[in-house]
């Protein structure tokens, strides 16, 4: 009788293990996704020309025709966001329909500066941001690799903890070993 009492012990003893052992994989994997979405918002937030190379460089005055809004929590990050049709009147006369993402346009807003960023050899390849500034394009992508590996790391603990947690984990040994 009282090994049955033993064994049931040993046996609600472990279940409580495993369940703490996932619900530490499941906080790691909170904290690794709202470090991942708090870095996403701040670039996000960036709507300025970027690190890229790119050999063609073109001036152009966007409006925008429809937005739709998409929040609080999106690719973007945390908050709410516009996601827009624009017109752009680049400067060289063509007529641009574009559609921009992260509130880089709002409803309504008209003749707000853009660049044209194409690569020479793939013209067709174009990047439309705002005119921006180098240094903070380099925080922004410095931010972006942080938490790439915040996110890998972060998913490799929770994963980790998680198996840890079900098959087997650590185990008391026994006076008879």
């Amino acid at each position: 009788m009282e090994n049955a009492a033993v064994n049931a012990k040993t046996w609600v003893e472990r279940v409580v293990e495993v369940l703490r052992n996932l619900a530490l994989s499941a906080l790691i994997a909170v904290i690794t996704a709202t470090i991942a979405l708090g870095a996403k918002t701040i670039e996000s937030s960036y709507h300025g020309t970027g690190l890229g190379t790119s050999d063609i460089r073109k001036n152009g005055l966007a409006a925008a025709k429809s937005c739709l809004r998409v929040g609080p929590i999106s690719v973007y990050g945390f908050g709410y966001w516009w996601s827009c049709s624009v017109r752009v009147a680049m400067e060289d006369g063509r007529i641009l329909e574009i559609d921009t993402r992260a509130s880089m346009l709002r409803p309504g807003e008209r003749d707000v500066p853009m660049v044209e960023s194409c690569q020479k050899n793939r013209p067709s390849k174009c990047v439309y941001t705002r005119p921006g500034n180098y240094a903070i394009a380099f925080v922004v992508q410095l931010l972006r690799v942080i938490a790439a590996v915040t996110v890998v790391f972060g998913a490799a603990a929770a994963g980790g903890v998680a198996l840890f947690a079900l098959l087997g984990g650590r185990r008391k040994r026994s006076s008879a070993e």
